[in-house]
């Protein structure tokens, strides 16, 4: 079972919560516009700043090897936050009776090639020091072949500057061009 980084991130915020929790639920007081919470001491009582010291120089130690997602570190820090629930006492709350909620992942390593032709003419591009080129589509391969190029710029659409990259363009069927990153802020000291 495979969890994103924010869901392990979500799972850390529960066990931290948790162990600060108290036997006696915090009775809320609104007042005004401001939402106050009575009976907060006895929780903070409770928390333990050299326990959650312990948690974080695990979760951070080599050994979970950053803890990306799909990789034997994320194993171990799913594993280690379910151990630590089950030491709390919390009973495990998904639909199939475990702690873990199952999310699928999807992994993409990209080796693009970048050929610009024209005619007989060919034009091949470093990745990435030259082009930038990936697709969030779940494919084996991406082609584009026999597609006219449009350069949109930054690819910027700002009316509050006047500003539109697109304005006036059909890009209907085409591809487009554009540069990475964002513009230069001018410096008006030096025009």
């Amino acid at each position: 079972m495979k969890l994103t980084r924010l869901a392990t991130i979500l799972i850390l915020i529960g066990l931290i919560a948790s162990a600060c929790s108290t036997r006696q639920p915090a009775e809320l007081v609104l007042s005004g516009s401001k939402t106050e919470m009575k009976v907060l001491q006895p929780a903070l009582d409770s928390f333990s700043r050299s326990a959650l010291l312990q948690h974080i120089q695990v979760l951070a130690s080599d050994e979970f090897e950053g803890r990306l997602p799909g990789t034997k570190g994320e194993e171990l820090t799913v594993n280690y936050l379910v151990e630590q629930f089950k030491k709390l006492g919390l009973k495990p709350g998904t639909p199939d009776g475990t702690f873990l909620q199952k999310v699928p992942l999807v992994g993409l390593t990209g080796e693009p090639k970048v050929v610009f032709s024209h005619g007989r003419q060919k034009i091949q591009m470093q990745v990435p020091q030259e082009c930038v080129a990936f697709s969030p589509r779940f494919v084996p391969e991406v082609k584009v072949e026999n597609s006219e190029m449009v350069f949109v710029g930054y690819g910027i659409v700002a009316p509050e500057y006047g500003w539109d990259d697109y304005k006036g363009m059909d890009l209907k069927g085409k591809t487009l061009l554009m540069l990475v990153n964002d513009p230069p802020v001018p410096d008006p000291n030096d025009p």
